[in-house]
């Protein structure tokens, strides 16, 4: 096999088209299989995509302005508790206000995105009048639902019905413009509205709306039929109602491969014009006193109207691309926009949809095996991608969903194939720098270099990092106790054990400045966890020296501590210095607070010290406790320092920590006294120590004023 691969490769390495070849059509069988496979993974990043260019793309301009919508919102539930002691679910007569208003305003119909499946609780005497409402002038249709899921259901009613739907379909002949070949979904049982609207209501749709796998809502069905019963849903069956089309709607030309219509967002909540169910009723009453209506009948003049609820208690959610809280009466709003305009979102079938990701791999190749700079490679994938995301965009705002995440993915595995071989060919040269030079800089950088030679040059870019500064105690003492020879084994037995501890965590060591050592996580690859990795690895390092410290002091006579402040900010990182000699390191504000924080130890006698931003970045992975707020020297602004635990007795002491935590309340407060006797208390906690000596000097002040933050005088 190893034979097979060096012939392959050395083959390539003589003619690149064949190792172009190989990457297609072994890509090209991975995106096959993607295509054709219903994978729900995916679907949903594929959902995702197209979640995005419509946000980017909706247009709420473009919807129609003869779309209304009336609403049961708080305003109206508060309106009729208050003034009639009507509460919800409201006498159906109420509604009769509704259909009599828009009947005036020569409205083109009414769908109420509301069932009615009980028969009314407060009144039932105005089932009838909803009923008898509903089969005046103005079409009005109302709500059912149609179920996948077998369920019990009156037989008598669905008997009705069955007659009711029959009789429409032979007088509309609607089943055969919208249900037909793959839009015939079957359904086992259904929610019917009460008998007096299946008898008089003009027609009857279905409001049952199934999110997609990750429950947003992207999608909507046209109806189907239960048995032989065809039923269309409730703004198709409103269309077909008021237009009484004769022509065939040509509904295959917008199902996707599983039979469901794309629908076309134009905007989030908001987009239709609505109006409070109270403001109507209103209205219709002034009409019937003979006065002026808060509404204007030229409001709903030649509108397609949609009641549905928005109330905190009556919320029908709908979750779409465009809004998290969706309103469900917006949503059906939008799928009669597309009725109304034959704007329908279109999809690419399989087919077409392989070929677009075939294509893509295709150039993505071809830019990387024939073009020799790695600049060149880079740039032209760029622009191709650029491109092809443009294009997506553009077809997005036209209703067209063409595939993204399979294209996408297929190109970034036909790069990533392809430089893989190339490196195969061309890397032995690429092993052998690599090799030499991982004993001088750190392998991310490493990487950057071989993956793009251009990087070795001055300058830098701004990155958050975690930034590391380490100093040992009294390390004068130390060294002049010790001769040269003695101290630089030393240190190099120290930092050896430090450095590999801060690299096996995925840092960068910045430099050595004698005994202190500087790092950072974060750059020059990017780590999402780079606050916990550095903190983590500044306990490992006290863990470290707790255990070397026995065998230094046997070998040298010294006792070795170290300190660790820590950081995380914004700074310039990159390659710095001359032109013929530079290092890659971080320059800023943020490295200075770093190393002030190393300093800030000494005060209170504590092995590490981070910053409150470290912590945050942390998300409570590493147990902190705070030791202070203060400024260091050279800044005015108050930082609050954290000490996370490593060994202490203390922190696994529950009462001890709460004493703690109780004394500093105290403190920040101005209790001093109170704190004190705390402090006090804690005789082996260093920093519970250093308070005491604080409140000690803020006592003996004359001018009595106090502030809870600490003011460093050293560095």
């Amino acid at each position: 096999m190893t034979r097979l691969i060096d012939l392959l490769l050395t083959a390539i390495s003589k003619r690149r088209s064949l190792g172009a070849l190989l990457v297609v059509v072994l890509v090209g069988i991975l995106t096959a299989i993607a295509t054709f496979s219903d994978w729900r993974a995916v679907e949903e990043f594929e959902n995702r995509s197209w979640d995005w260019r419509l946000r980017l793309t909706a247009d709420a301009n473009h919807a129609d302005k003869n779309i209304k919508l009336i609403i049961v919102d708080q305003g109206t539930l508060d309106f009729f508790e208050q003034e009639y002691g009507i509460t919800w679910p409201f006498p159906r007569d109420i509604y009769t206000y509704v259909i009599d208003f828009l009947t005036k305003a020569h409205a083109k119909g009414l769908a109420f995105d509301l069932l009615f499946t009980e028969s009314s609780a407060q009144a039932v005497e105005t089932d009838q009048q909803l009923a008898n409402s509903s089969q005046g002038s103005l079409p009005v249709v109302h709500a059912l639902t149609l179920e996948r899921a077998g369920r019990q259901f009156s037989a008598e009613k669905f008997a009705q019905f069955s007659l009711k739907q029959r009789a429409s379909e032979k007088q509309r002949g609607f089943a055969a413009r919208y249900l037909a070949g793959r839009a015939a979904q079957e359904f086992v049982s259904t929610t019917l509205p009460i008998p007096e609207l299946i008898e008089k209501a003009q027609g009857l749709g279905s409001v049952s709306a199934i999110s997609d796998s990750d429950g947003i809502f992207r999608h909507y069905s046209v109806g189907g039929r239960i048995g032989s019963v065809p039923v269309l849903s409730l703004p198709f069956e409103l269309y077909d109602l008021v237009e009484k089309p004769k022509q065939d709607f040509g509904i295959d030309d917008y199902l996707d491969q599983k039979a469901k219509l794309a629908i076309r967002l134009h905007g989030p909540s908001g987009t239709y014009k609505s109006f409070s169910l109270k403001d109507v009723a209103q209205s219709q009453q002034s009409l019937t006193e003979g006065q002026k209506p808060a509404i204007s009948l030229d409001e709903f003049k030649d509108a397609w109207v949609i009641l549905g609820v928005w109330a905190p208690g009556l919320l029908d959610l709908r979750p779409t691309p465009l809004e998290e809280k969706g309103k469900g009466v917006e949503y059906v709003a939008a799928v009669l926009d597309n009725i109304l305009h034959r704007d329908f979102v279109k999809k690419l079938n399989l087919f077409k949809s392989f070929l677009l990701a075939l294509s893509l791999l295709i150039l993505a190749v071809s830019s990387v095996f024939f073009f020799s700079r790695a600049s060149a490679q880079f740039g032209s994938v760029l622009i191709i991608g650029i491109l092809f995301l443009s294009i997506s965009l553009y077809l997005a705002q036209q209703a067209i969903w063409i595939p993204v995440f399979i294209p996408a993915l297929a190109m970034f595995l036909s790069v990533l194939l392809s430089l893989g071989i190339l490196f195969q060919v061309e890397g032995r040269q690429h092993r052998f720098v690599r090799g030499a030079f991982q004993y001088y800089v750190s392998k991310g950088v490493i990487d950057q270099i071989m993956s793009d030679p251009s990087r070795l040059s001055l300058g830098g870019e701004k990155r958050e990092l975690t930034i590391f500064f380490s100093d040992i105690k009294g390390f004068t003492s130390i060294s002049e106790k010790l001769d040269a020879v003695a101290l630089v084994q030393l240190l190099n037995e120290y930092l050896t054990a430090m450095t590999d501890i801060i690299l096996q965590s995925g840092g960068t060591v910045d430099k050595y400045v004698g005994d202190a050592v500087v790092a950072f996580w974060g750059a020059p690859l990017i780590v999402a966890d780079h606050a916990v990795k550095g903190v983590q690895a500044a306990i490992n390092c006290q863990q470290a020296l707790e255990r070397l410290r026995e065998k230094l002091l046997k070998q040298f006579g010294v006792e070795v501590h170290t300190r660790i402040g820590l950081h995380t900010g914004t700074v310039s990182v990159g390659n710095f210095g001359s032109k013929t000699r530079f290092n890659y390191t971080m320059i800023g504000d943020a490295a200075n607070l770093a190393s002030r924080l190393e300093g800030v130890n000494k005060v209170f006698g504590t092995p590490i010290l981070i910053s409150n931003d470290t912590k945050l970045k942390m998300d409570a992975q590493i147990d902190c406790r705070k030791v202070a707020d203060l400024r260091v020297v050279g800044k005015n602004e108050v930082v609050t320092v954290f000490q996370p635990k490593i060994d202490e007795p203390y922190f696994a002491d529950s009462l001890h920590m709460s004493q703690y935590s109780e004394a500093i309340r105290l403190f920040c407060q101005g209790k001093l006294a109170e704190s004190r006797l705390i402090f006090v208390e804690l005789k082996a906690d260093p920093v519970a120590q250093a308070y005491v000596k604080r409140i000690d000097q803020e006592l003996d002040r004359a001018d009595g004023e106090f502030s809870p933050v600490w003011n460093m005088t050293d560095k």
